[in-house]
C-alpha cells in the first residue's frame, strides 16, 4: 500500500510540474517610427514548449499615468492580428488610470507553437511628448480594480496547448521581473538617427554581438533589459565599421542596445540564448 501511495504521489507531482502555464510580461519595443510614441509589447512566456498553441480570447490589465492612453495596435511575432485588440478604460485610482487590453478573435484562431516568448500584441502609450516619469504596470489579478470596474474579467490567456483539456485558461502570473517599466529609465529619442540602419548580428547570440555602424561618426552604446534597466555594458561604436560586444555574461533573455550620438538614440533588439 505504501508503494502505491508513493507511486500516486510521484504521478501527481509529475503531472503538476508538466502542466502548461503562461506568464505575462511587458517589453519596451522602442519608439514607433510612425507615431513617435513609446511602443510596448505584451508578452506571454510558456512554462514549456507549446505543441499546437491554438489561441483564443485573452485579456491583460495595465496602469498608466493619468491622462495618457493606449492604442495604435500592431501585430507581434505571435501573428495575432492587431485588429482583434481593443483598449478599455476601467477607472482611475491612486495607481493611475486602469486599462485592460482585450483580444476577441474575428476569424480563424492563430497558432503559436514553440518555446516563446510570444508577443501577443504591440501597442503605443499615447502621449505628447513621451513621458519621462511614472510607469507602465501590469495589474495583478488580486487588484481590486477588477472587482470595482469589471468583475467578470482579469488577466488571462485562453489557448489549446495540445493536451486533453482543450482551450482553457493557462495564465499563471505576471512575471515579477518584467511587469513594470519606469519611464525615467527609457531616455529620449528623436529623429536624428531615425533613418540610419544599424545592423546587429548574429541574432540570437550566445555571447558576442557585432554592431555595424554605417556612419562616419563615433557613436556610443549601452545595453538595457526588457524593462529598461541598464545592464552596465557600454562603450563606443567605431565609425564606418563593426564593433564586437561581449554579452555572454547576461542571462538568456531579450535585451536592447541603445545607440546614441549624444543627443538622440536608436534602439536595436537582440536575443541572448
Amino acid at each position: 500500500m505504501k508503494k502505491l501511495y508513493t507511486t500516486l504521489t510521484i504521478l501527481i507531482f509529475t503531472i503538476a510540474i508538466q502542466a502548461q502555464s503562461f506568464d505575462f510580461s511587458i517589453v519596451f519595443a522602442g519608439v514607433n517610427s510612425g507615431t513617435n510614441n513609446y511602443q510596448f509589447a505584451l508578452v506571454a512566456t510558456p512554462s514549456a514548449t507549446v505543441s499546437t498553441g491554438n489561441t483564443a480570447d485573452m485579456v491583460a490589465g495595465f496602469y498608466i499615468p493619468s491622462g495618457l492612453g493606449i492604442g495604435n495596435f500592431a501585430t507581434g511575432n505571435s501573428g495575432i492580428p492587431a485588429g482583434e485588440w481593443s483598449a478599455n478604460f476601467m477607472l482611475n485610482n491612486a495607481n493611475g488610470d486602469g486599462y485592460f487590453l482585450a483580444r476577441t478573435p474575428s476569424g480563424a484562431n492563430v497558432l503559436i507553437p514553440g518555446d516563446g516568448p510570444f508577443e501577443l500584441v504591440l501597442f503605443d502609450l499615447i502621449a505628447s511628448p513621451n513621458p519621462t516619469a511614472g510607469a507602465l504596470d501590469i495589474i495583478d489579478n488580486s487588484d481590486s480594480i477588477w472587482i470595482d470596474s469589471f468583475s467578470f474579467t482579469q488577466n488571462y490567456i485562453n489557448i489549446d496547448t495540445g493536451d486533453a483539456n482543450g482551450t482553457i485558461d493557462h495564465y499563471l502570473q505576471n512575471d515579477p521581473l518584467a511587469s513594470s517599466i519606469n519611464f525615467s529609465t527609457l531616455g529620449i529619442e528623436d529623429n536624428t538617427l531615425k533613418d540610419i540602419t544599424f545592423k546587429a548580428f548574429p541574432i540570437p547570440s550566445y555571447d558576442i554581438v557585432t554592431i555595424n555602424n554605417p556612419t562616419t561618426n563615433e557613436l556610443h552604446y549601452s545595453v538595457k533589459n526588457m524593462v529598461g534597466q541598464d545592464m552596465g555594458i557600454q562603450g563606443a561604436l567605431g565609425s564606418n565599421g563593426n564593433t564586437q560586444i561581449r554579452l555572454g555574461q547576461l542571462e538568456a533573455a531579450v535585451y536592447f542596445i541603445m545607440i546614441s550620438d549624444g543627443n538622440s538614440k536608436k534602439t536595436l533588439k537582440i536575443i541572448i540564448k
